[in-house]
Protein backbone atom coordinates (compact mmCIF):
# COMPACT_ATOMS: atom_id res chain seq x y z
CA UNK A 1 0.00 0.00 0.00
CA UNK A 2 1.61 3.41 -1.13
CA UNK A 3 2.17 5.86 2.01
CA UNK A 4 -0.83 8.35 0.32
CA UNK A 5 -3.28 5.86 1.19
CA UNK A 6 -1.64 5.11 4.53
CA UNK A 7 -2.31 8.87 5.47
CA UNK A 8 -6.06 8.69 4.23
CA UNK A 9 -6.36 5.91 5.96
CA UNK A 10 -5.28 7.54 9.18
CA UNK A 11 -7.11 10.53 9.05
CA UNK A 12 -10.29 7.91 8.54
CA UNK A 13 -9.22 6.21 11.27
CA UNK A 14 -8.22 9.82 13.71
CA UNK A 15 -11.96 10.63 12.83
CA UNK A 16 -13.50 7.47 13.19
CA UNK A 17 -11.87 7.41 16.80
CA UNK A 18 -13.74 10.63 17.62
CA UNK A 19 -17.06 9.20 16.70
CA UNK A 20 -17.30 6.09 19.04
CA UNK A 21 -19.68 7.15 21.42
CA UNK A 22 -22.23 8.27 18.53
CA UNK A 23 -24.46 5.90 17.38
CA UNK A 24 -26.58 5.90 14.44
CA UNK A 25 -23.38 7.93 12.23
CA UNK A 26 -21.87 6.62 9.19
CA UNK A 27 -18.14 7.62 8.58
CA UNK A 28 -17.34 7.20 5.09
CA UNK A 29 -13.93 7.47 3.15
CA UNK A 30 -14.51 9.83 -0.05
CA UNK A 31 -17.98 11.56 -0.93
CA UNK A 32 -21.23 9.47 -0.13
CA UNK A 33 -22.38 7.91 -3.60
CA UNK A 34 -25.59 6.09 -2.60
CA UNK A 35 -28.59 7.84 -0.70
CA UNK A 36 -27.14 10.54 1.59
CA UNK A 37 -27.94 9.01 5.45
CA UNK A 38 -28.27 12.18 7.93
CA UNK A 39 -25.83 12.34 10.44
CA UNK A 40 -23.02 11.53 8.41
CA UNK A 41 -19.18 12.17 7.45
CA UNK A 42 -17.29 11.62 4.20
CA UNK A 43 -13.49 12.07 4.29
CA UNK A 44 -11.93 13.06 1.09
CA UNK A 45 -8.41 13.46 0.37
CA UNK A 46 -7.78 17.12 -1.40
CA UNK A 47 -4.59 18.24 -2.72
CA UNK A 48 -0.95 17.21 -2.59
CA UNK A 49 2.08 19.60 -2.50
CA UNK A 50 5.44 17.97 -2.69
CA UNK A 51 8.43 21.36 -1.71
CA UNK A 52 11.85 20.82 -1.94
CA UNK A 53 13.64 21.13 1.24
CA UNK A 54 17.12 20.55 1.42
CA UNK A 55 19.57 21.69 -1.50
CA UNK A 56 21.47 18.39 -2.94
CA UNK A 57 18.29 16.42 -2.12
CA UNK A 58 15.97 14.96 -4.35
CA UNK A 59 13.37 14.12 -1.62
CA UNK A 60 10.76 16.44 -0.81
CA UNK A 61 7.98 17.83 1.47
CA UNK A 62 4.60 16.75 1.55
CA UNK A 63 1.78 19.16 2.52
CA UNK A 64 -1.50 17.61 1.96
CA UNK A 65 -5.25 18.49 2.54
CA UNK A 66 -7.92 17.09 3.76
CA UNK A 67 -11.66 17.85 3.19
CA UNK A 68 -14.21 16.58 5.66
CA UNK A 69 -18.33 17.08 5.06
CA UNK A 70 -20.58 16.75 8.35
CA UNK A 71 -23.66 16.16 7.36
CA UNK A 72 -26.39 16.61 10.53
CA UNK A 73 -29.84 16.35 11.20
CA UNK A 74 -29.63 19.90 12.91
CA UNK A 75 -27.89 22.95 13.84
CA UNK A 76 -26.28 21.94 16.91
CA UNK A 77 -25.38 18.26 15.80
CA UNK A 78 -23.20 20.26 13.14
CA UNK A 79 -21.71 22.71 14.79
CA UNK A 80 -20.79 19.87 17.78
CA UNK A 81 -19.02 17.44 15.05
CA UNK A 82 -17.19 20.13 13.87
CA UNK A 83 -16.33 21.34 16.85
CA UNK A 84 -14.94 17.99 17.73
CA UNK A 85 -13.26 16.98 14.34
CA UNK A 86 -11.11 20.51 14.70
CA UNK A 87 -10.43 19.89 18.08
CA UNK A 88 -9.30 16.15 16.98
CA UNK A 89 -6.83 17.56 14.80
CA UNK A 90 -4.56 18.69 16.93
CA UNK A 91 -1.68 16.66 18.39
CA UNK A 92 -1.49 15.53 14.55
CA UNK A 93 -1.80 12.67 12.47
CA UNK A 94 -0.20 9.10 13.57
CA UNK A 95 0.06 7.18 10.60
CA UNK A 96 0.80 3.44 11.18
CA UNK A 97 1.52 0.33 8.97
CA UNK A 98 -1.57 -0.46 7.63
CA UNK A 99 -0.39 -3.02 5.47
CA UNK A 100 -0.26 -5.33 9.08
CA UNK A 101 -4.10 -4.77 9.42
CA UNK A 102 -6.82 -1.92 9.83
CA UNK A 103 -7.64 -0.74 12.55
CA UNK A 104 -4.10 -1.02 14.04
CA UNK A 105 -3.54 -2.61 17.43
CA UNK A 106 0.16 -3.41 18.15
CA UNK A 107 1.48 -2.29 14.29
CA UNK A 108 4.52 0.36 14.11
CA UNK A 109 4.00 3.93 13.66
CA UNK A 110 5.35 4.75 10.24
CA UNK A 111 5.31 8.79 10.55
CA UNK A 112 3.33 11.76 12.14
CA UNK A 113 1.70 14.56 10.15
CA UNK A 114 2.07 17.87 11.97
CA UNK A 115 -1.51 19.98 11.17
CA UNK A 116 -0.54 22.88 10.33
CA UNK A 117 -3.97 24.72 9.34
CA UNK A 118 -7.43 24.10 10.07
CA UNK A 119 -10.66 25.65 8.80
CA UNK A 120 -14.24 24.99 9.42
CA UNK A 121 -16.45 26.37 7.19
CA UNK A 122 -20.62 25.83 7.37
CA UNK A 123 -22.42 25.21 3.82
CA UNK A 124 -25.94 26.85 3.22
CA UNK A 125 -28.58 24.12 2.38
CA UNK A 126 -31.80 25.54 0.48
CA UNK A 127 -34.62 23.87 2.35
CA UNK A 128 -36.91 24.41 -1.26
CA UNK A 129 -33.65 22.48 -3.26
CA UNK A 130 -33.50 19.08 -1.03
CA UNK A 131 -36.39 16.61 -0.01
CA UNK A 132 -35.21 16.46 3.59
CA UNK A 133 -33.84 19.41 5.17
CA UNK A 134 -30.09 18.88 6.83
CA UNK A 135 -27.22 20.96 8.10
CA UNK A 136 -23.55 21.05 6.26
CA UNK A 137 -20.13 22.14 7.19
CA UNK A 138 -16.82 21.80 5.90
CA UNK A 139 -13.72 20.85 7.54
CA UNK A 140 -10.17 21.45 6.17
CA UNK A 141 -7.21 19.87 7.89
CA UNK A 142 -3.69 20.51 5.90
CA UNK A 143 -0.76 18.82 7.12
CA UNK A 144 3.20 18.57 6.64
CA UNK A 145 5.05 15.20 7.06
CA UNK A 146 7.20 16.40 10.18
CA UNK A 147 8.96 12.61 10.45
CA UNK A 148 11.42 13.69 7.64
Amino acid sequence: MLLERKEDLAVTFLVTNLFTDVTGLKIVDGYPVDSLVVPSIAIEAGKIRLENFEIGNRGSRRYRKWIIEVYAKNKSQRDEYGYRILNGFDNGIAVYNYDLGFPPTVVPQLEHLDVVQKEMDIIRIMPELVDKMYYRATITISAVNDTV
